[in-house]
Formats: structure tokens, sequence, C-alpha cells
């Protein structure tokens, strides 16, 4: 730790605003630390010396500024909280924004950060590439474009049908030993540019799924390598699609109000042209973050702007290859079904969002595991709140003849809350049932 010069009287307000003590502080840090990796022990002795002016090294000081954000409902930054020196100047630029593009993949990836989602606008990224960005290697040329998209493909493919754990340390072994050199070396400008869009799908697919594999850190990194390759190409709908990503990873944390402005920026990013897929894509996020932030009615106009978008989706003219990833190219009417169901579950309409996600299940394509998956895994727990066991009971069955094949620290989060949820109810003969097969393993699965 390095000390500060005076008693920090700004954590101490913002602890006041929160209502927690010390001891909930760090316990709040810990939990923070190990959702990206972190094995932290924080007790009241050491928020004692924060408070009395001593500052932790990073991460921790974002970590303080992550749990304050997400107690207040609005973004605290660490140094709001006197856990970093005041700025003086020009903002610095984010690593991201600075390094070579060759080199997006190849730093470490820290914490997860609140401070990092204050993204600057599409119009205020470069679109020359640097000159401190060296051409080394032969020369690439359009085979090594249409490689990458295939693997593209390939990758996205995976993570549908078995999870994002399945495959995303090759994807980011793919990324940092393949994809990075060849955007070091020599192109024509066409050759770079579509290199540099496929480069940003691909760093936005391992984002999604590193999110599937709660691997928050190294997810936020990717999405935020996206921006910059994105930004590189000059390519706003693949920029748009990775700011989609940090709004859904940003809302499944628990930040609502940064997943609102961040889908915001996803939208105005697209443009009024945007495919139609992609724009039912952006409009439907931007409404479940909105629903999440308590803001009902612009959640509303988005799923309508949603459904109108896909229906304006002859599915004949698909938008490029480089610009599927993830979830553009396999946005449907399953996924506005989802979208319509987080929205009536913030209403707290219950009813409403069970409804939209069996809709869902019914449009979801059958080798889309994952999603059908959680979205069963959901359906049960809206079930059981609503009182009705034996519904719940067949949507979980239902999810554990899928879960045996993901890899997915989503779904098993959800086969732990499952086993939770079962335990007050084993005097019905369905839950003891599904009691019974999760404890023993089978793989006979329930009735739907």
């Amino acid at each position: 730790m390095t000390s500060g010069h005076h008693p920090n009287g700004r954590l101490r307000d913002l602890m006041a605003e929160s209502g927690w003590t010390g001891e909930a502080l760090a316990r709040a840090v810990n939990t923070a630390g190990g959702r990206t990796g972190l094995r932290l022990r924080y007790r009241r002795d050491a928020v004692s010396r924060w408070l009395a002016g001593m500052r932790p090294r990073p991460p921790v000081p974002d970590l303080v500024a992550e749990v304050l954000s997400r107690r207040a409902g609005r973004r605290v930054t660490a140094q709001e909280a006197g856990l970093v020196a005041a700025e003086t100047g020009a903002r610095s630029p984010h690593w991201w924004q600075v390094v070579p593009v060759g080199a997006l993949f190849d730093a470490g990836v820290g914490a997860y950060s609140v401070a990092a989602l204050a993204v600057p606008p599409w119009t205020a990224h470069p679109v020359e590439p640097p000159a401190a960005d060296p051409r080394t290697g032969p020369r690439v040329g359009a085979g090594e474009v249409a490689a990458a998209r295939l693997m593209a493909r390939l990758f996205a493919d995976a993570d549908t049908a078995f999870g994002g754990g399945h495959s995303r340390h090759t994807l980011a072994s793919y990324l940092s030993a393949t994809v990075a050199p060849w955007l070091r070396a020599d192109a024509t400008p066409a050759v770079r540019q579509a290199l540099l869009s496929t480069a940003a799908g691909l760093a936005t697919l391992c984002g999604a799924m590193a999110v599937d594999d709660r691997a928050n850190a190294c997810a936020q990194r990717h999405y935020l390598a996206a921006l910059r390759l994105s930004a590189e190409a000059g390519n706003a709908p693949a920029h748009a699609v990775a700011l989609r990503g940090l709004a859904e990873q940003a809302r499944l944390l628990g930040h609502a109000h940064h997943a609102d402005r961040l889908a915001e920026a996803a939208v105005r990013t697209a443009g009024d042209d945007a495919h139609p897929r992609l724009a039912a894509s952006l409009h439907g996020e931007l409404a479940a973050s909105a629903a999440a932030a308590d803001r009902g009615q612009r959640a509303a106009r988005h799923l309508t702007a949603a459904h109108r978008a896909l229906e304006r989706d002859t599915g004949s003219d698909a938008p490029p290859s480089d610009l599927l990833l993830p979830g553009t190219r396999g946005h449907h009417w399953a996924v506005l079904a989802q979208h319509r169901a987080e929205v009536a579950a913030c209403a707290a309409d219950r009813p409403a969002a069970i409804n939209a996600l069996r809709a869902s299940l019914r449009h979801r394509p059958t080798p889309e595991r994952r999603a059908r998956a959680l979205t069963l895994a959901r359906l049960g727990e809206l079930h059981l709140a609503e009182g009705q066991v034996e519904d719940a009971c067949r949507a979980w069955g239902r999810f554990l003849d899928d879960h045996p094949a993901l890899t997915s620290a989503r779904a098993d989060a959800a086969s732990d809350a499952l086993r939770t949820h079962l335990r007050a109810h084993l005097s019905v003969p369905a839950a003891r049932a599904l009691w019974t097969r999760t404890t023993t393993g089978a793989a006979a699965g329930a009735g739907a």
C-alpha cells in the first residue's frame, strides 16, 4: 500500500451513503475480486487503513469503486472514493486506445473495472493505424482473412452448442498467436481493413465466451480490444456489437445504469441504416438494460423497435461475415422473446415473463443448446416464484438434459441454484425425483 496525506473523507462519505460498515465493504471487495479470479482476504482493519489515508494497490481501487457503484446505483470512480491520485490536465487515453493493435492480446488480464466502462464515443476514435504500430513479417492477403472468418464461424458454433468454457482459451490463443502477427504484418489497405474487422468480431466473440465462463475481467478486456480494432477498421457496426457486449456484461453484473448508457451508445453507433438483424440485437439489449435501470417506458420503446427491425429482416441479405459475432447472425425471434422476458421480469410481471420464455423456447433452434439451457433454468425459477413447483421441475428436468454437454460457468451456477431451490420442496414427488437425479447424476430426462 501507498500512504495518503489525509484521512479519506470521500470513502467515509460513500460508505455512509451505502450503509456499509468496514466489514461489509471488505466482504464486497473480496467477492468482486473472486469474480475476476483474485483471491482477496480483506477485513475491517484493511478498510480502516484506507479510511486513514492508505491507498491499496491496483486493481483494488477499481474493485472498491465497482462495489460502491453497484450499491449506489450510479457510477463511482476510484478517484471519487479517494483511492487514487486526482487527475491533472487532460484524461489519459485508455490502454486499449494507445497500444499497437498487434499487441492488444498480449497484456495481462487484471480486474473487471467499472471505470473502464466510460468509453469514448465512436466519433472520438482514430481511424488511421498509429505510426507506432510497425509492420513485420510476411505480407498477408485475402487468404488470411478468409481463414480468420472460417475460424470465427467454427468458434461461434462451438460456443452456441457447448458453452463459452469449451473453447474460449483456444480462441484466445488463436487471437494472440495467429491473428495478432497478421495485424503486425504488411497488407494492402483493403486486406488490413477486412482483417481488423474480422479480428474485432473474434475479440467480441471471445469476450462473450468469457462472460459465459464468468471470467469477467478477461471478457471486458476482449470487448475493449474489439472497440479498438473496429475503430481502426472504421467499422461502426462491429463497434456497436462490441458495445452491446459490454452493455450485456455490465447488466449481468448488476451495473444497470452503465449498461443502459452503453447499449444506447451501441444503437447510436450503428445508425438508422443498420442491418435489421443487427438493429434488433442492439435495440433488444437496450430494452433489457433500460428495464434493469428501472426505465420501463424506454424499455418498451426499444422492444417495439427490435420487433419492427426483425419484421424487416427477409433473411436474404445476411450481414457481412465479420459482423455476425456474437449474436447478430443468430439474432431471431427467440432472442427477442428472451429480451421481452427480461423486461417483464424487471417489471415484476412474472406471468408475462414466463410466457415470453416459453415463446423463446418454441423459436429456439435445436443447435443453440447453451441458450436453451439457460432459458429453461430461468423459466424454472419463475415458475417456482409463482408457486408452480411441478412446472418448475419440468423446466429444470429439460435443463438437466442439456447441462452435461455444456462447459459453461453460468449453466453450472444455474445447476447449483436448482439444487438449492429443490431442498425446500422435497415433499413434492416431482421435486424429490429431480433431486435424486441431481445427486445421482442420472442421465434420464424429466418429462417436458
